[in-house]
C-alpha cells in the first residue's frame, strides 16, 4: 500500500470512528496532528521519508469528501 493511501485510510478511519462512536467531527487540524504522531510510531516511521505535501493533500481530500 502506498504512503498516501495509508494516511488517507487512517484519517478516514479516525473521522468515521469519531463520528459514529462519539458523534464528533474530526477536523483537518486534528488529523494533521495525528499525522505528526503517526510519523513517530516505529511501525509508521517510513512516513518520514515521504514529502508531507502529498500526505497532507490526501487529508484535505478526505475532509472534502466527508462534507
Amino acid at each position: 500500500m502506498g504512503c498516501v493511501r495509508l494516511v488517507y485510510n487512517k484519517a478516514l478511519d479516525a473521522r468515521t470512528s469519531g463520528w459514529y462512536k462519539r458523534s464528533r467531527r474530526i477536523s483537518y487540524k486534528e488529523t494533521s496532528l495525528m499525522l505528526t504522531e503517526w510519523k513517530k510510531k516505529d511501525d509508521l516511521f517510513f512516513l518520514n521519508d515521504v514529502s508531507s505535501v502529498p500526505l497532507k493533500g490526501c487529508q484535505g481530500a478526505c475532509t472534502n469528501q466527508r462534507r
